[in-house]
């Protein structure tokens, strides 16, 4: 009987031990509306796959990923891809608990898959391979881990200047290992979030100070969003090579599916 009473609490300790992400239903209800008109502008049998992952996964996940990609980007990606990156998210949520915050929040800044205008791939996949998701337990302290991933990133890409433009992180990871900055946002903001850390692209389209632009990574760390240079061998937040001439621009912005109700919406 001792021995059985102790599996069953062993049981039930490890079950305290794994989380999980859900999302209410009047959400899943907009989302699930908002991927089949995103749908119908794909070919049929294209719109049948992507459609029968909705059927399959009601949670409402495969509905956002589905509803906040531009028609173009779901036509040429393979629908497998999706379905990896959605097992792998379910994978994530189970490492820790995300109800701290809001649907929306977790959506825009963890599960989005693309950050900018690439190629979707199955990237969490790849990067779960190598082992960055197991950086969720290892390094429960999220400044802790914003640093190991800093460093992972660093050592799998460098900054140089390229005629290429947006290029997905799995090119990256496994043929090009270089980008300029909005390639290198891609790839961290990529990492961050396989990670289940918080992340956002913010740029600016111009300097008030000179012809150029800029693009770079805020990420939220302690309540409250803070801004990186992609991969800056730093590792400390706030404190870039641009920090001055950011306070000189007239707009900088960021992305997310659900802007909060403060924010200007462009």
């Amino acid at each position: 009987m001792k021995r059985i009473h102790f599996a069953v609490m062993f049981v039930i300790f490890l079950s305290s031990l794994f989380c999980d992400f859900t999302i209410e239903q009047s959400l899943i209800d907009t989302l699930t509306a908002r991927a089949k008109q995103n749908l119908k502008n794909l070919p049929e049998e294209v719109q049948t796959e992507y459609a029968s992952f909705m059927d399959k996964y009601p949670d409402g996940i495969p509905a956002y990923l589905i509803s906040t990609e531009k028609s173009g980007i779901l036509c040429d990606a393979n629908p497998l891809d999706l379905l990896d990156n959605y097992q792998e998210l379910k994978k994530l949520f189970a490492l820790e608990d995300f109800e701290k915050y809001p649907d929306e929040f977790v959506l825009s800044y963890i599960a989005k898959t693309t950050v900018s205008h690439e190629k979707f791939t199955n990237y969490r996949k790849v990067f779960s391979e190598l082992g960055l998701p197991d950086y969720v337990t290892k390094y429960p302290d999220i400044a802790e881990r914003v640093r190991e991933v800093t460093l992972w990133t660093r050592e799998n890409m460098t900054f140089a200047s390229t005629s290429g433009r947006t290029q997905d992180p799995v090119s990256i990871l496994q043929k090009s290992n270089i980008g300029r900055c909005g390639e290198m946002q891609v790839f961290y903001i990529a990492a961050l979030r396989t990670a289940g850390i918080p992340a956002r692209p913010a740029w600016t389209p111009w300097w008030a100070h000179t012809d150029n632009n800029h693009a770079w990574t805020e990420i939220f760390v302690d309540g409250k969003w803070q801004y990186a240079e992609n991969t800056s061998p730093t590792f400390l937040l706030n404190n870039a090579w641009f920090s001055a001439s950011s306070q000189k621009t007239l707009l900088i912005l960021a992305r997310s599916s659900f802007p909060d109700s403060t924010d200007d919406v462009v």
